[in-house]
């Protein structure tokens, strides 16, 4: 279990994450350091990068975490991230001995043998893969779950902060897992995608049309678009018994996030997916793309649900609600406009939440108010469209609300179909729009 001390490290990496994110090159200079003095792999970079609570994960060696620590400390000066805060210099001199033992066969680059292409202009190929392979790319963590292109990743609070971690249904794992021992299951199709940008000193990969060969080139993050379960049964099988021979027919690609999260949605219209996670990887409208926007960078970071809503998990509204409300309040016709839109609104919930701390906490013991009802945000978007329109400052907000007795007690709430006859949470949304309209009656001033 990964101590209190490197928990606390490892949170102040996170708040960092972002700085050193757009700086390529020192990314590129910490990729060269760490694999140069520590066998640390750029690819091992690029996955922290991309979501640094890996490093809680068992098995992870505190001192790889601090080397991080000092890395991003040394790249951005910021003082929150500095290792002096936690380790004495003895301590340090310890850490820099650290070096992680890393097989060179399993780590990329890679060439692959007769492999077709798909689409050349989109990089999307067909190859051949063993299990034998996918267990030696997961193993070296060359072979990765990224969770903005998953179907239904799972959320957990831990220390306080939303973390995201797979959904794995080990039943299935395990099924799987016999059948490959057996001979029995079926040769399906995997889908992986190089992400882009991740390899500092050029493209992902290298197709070769004269000799069919692809070339997965180091330091590309490889993540997992879909067979997640069929690659931990692989492992497993391959681990049980090493002289396994089979073979999945294994899609690559060079995808972007979106292009790959819309891949992702055109097979949630074969493998059933909750509609609203289905339509945030579509993300196709000005409106989702406000939500993404929220997502990154304000107070609902972290609380915006793609599947049912758990409160107790920090969910407060979900994506399909949000979405759908900025769709109909606000009029976006270019993608400046919905940057607009968002930086508004992420004043806007800015002052809302932040303010309001207390009453959009969870809490099994509070069920009076119904200000942190998720269908209550279509009335909180009404509000905020009408302000923005008007050109009236998002701090006004909560001096607006004062005009709504959020309490269950509020007979509007019955009226309109909000809570039933009993007081209770009507299933309806027919309420949504009825609620829009009492937030967009309400008197607002300059």
């Amino acid at each position: 279990m990964v101590n209190n001390k490197t928990l606390d490290v490892i949170d102040a990496i996170g708040e960092v994450v972002g700085v050193i994110q757009n700086n390529k090159k020192a990314i590129k200079e910490i990729k060269e350091w760490v694999s140069d003095h520590h066998g640390i792999t750029g690819g091992r970079i690029e996955r922290i990068l991309n979501d640094y609570t890996i490093l809680e994960n068992e098995g992870v060696d505190s001192r790889e975490v601090a080397l991080i620590a000092e890395q991003f400390f040394t790249k951005t000066g910021l003082a929150s991230v500095d290792p002096r805060n936690w380790y004495t210099e003895e301590e340090m001199k310890e850490v820099r001995q650290y070096s992680e033992s890393v097989n060179e066969e399993e780590s990329f680059p890679v060439t692959l043998e007769q492999v077709l292409p798909v689409n050349l202009s989109k990089g999307i190929f067909s190859a051949v893969v063993s299990t034998k392979t996918i267990k030696a790319w997961l193993d070296s963590q060359s072979l990765y779950y990224n969770p903005e292109i998953q179907r239904q990743p799972t959320k957990e609070i831990r220390r306080g902060k939303v973390r995201i971690r797979p959904t794995v249904h080990m039943k299935n794992v395990r099924e799987m897992k016999a059948l490959l021992l057996k001979g029995e299951l079926m040769t399906t199709s995997l889908a992986f995608n190089a992400a882009p940008l991740t390899n500092p000193d050029g493209e992902e990969l290298t197709y070769d049309a004269k000799t069919g060969t692809l070339t997965i080139n180091e330091g590309t993050r490889l993540d997992i678009l879909d067979g997640y379960h069929r690659c931990l049964a692989s492992q497993a099988a391959q681990l049980e018994n090493p002289d396994l021979n089979f073979n999945f027919n294994v899609i690559i690609s060079n995808l972007s996030t979106r292009e790959a999260q819309q891949f992702q949605a055109q097979l949630a219209r074969a493998t059933p997916i909750p509609k609203a996670r289905a339509q945030e990887l579509e993300a196709s409208r000005l409106s989702d793309r406000v939500v993404d926007l929220l997502k990154s960078d304000s107070e609902l970071r972290g609380k915006i649900s793609s599947g049912r809503l758990r409160p107790a998990k920090g969910d407060l509204v979900s994506y399909s609600i949000l979405a759908d409300a900025i769709e109909r309040e606000f009029d976006m016709k270019v993608r400046v406009d919905a940057m607009k839109v968002a930086e508004f609104l992420k004043e806007y919930f800015d002052y809302l939440i932040g303010y309001n701390q207390e009453e959009f906490t969870y809490n099994t013991n509070s069920v009076k108010s119904l200000m942190n009802q998720d269908r209550m945000f279509a009335g909180y978007i009404a509000l905020a469209a009408k302000m923005y329109k008007k050109g009236i400052s998002p701090n006004k907000v909560n001096a607006i609300l004062e005009q709504v007795d959020f309490s269950r007690e509020n007979s509007l709430w019955t009226e309109i179909g909000f809570l039933d006859n009993e007081g209770k949470l009507s299933t309806s949304r027919t309420s949504d729009k009825k609620i829009a309209k009492h937030f967009r009656d309400l008197e607002v001033e300059k």
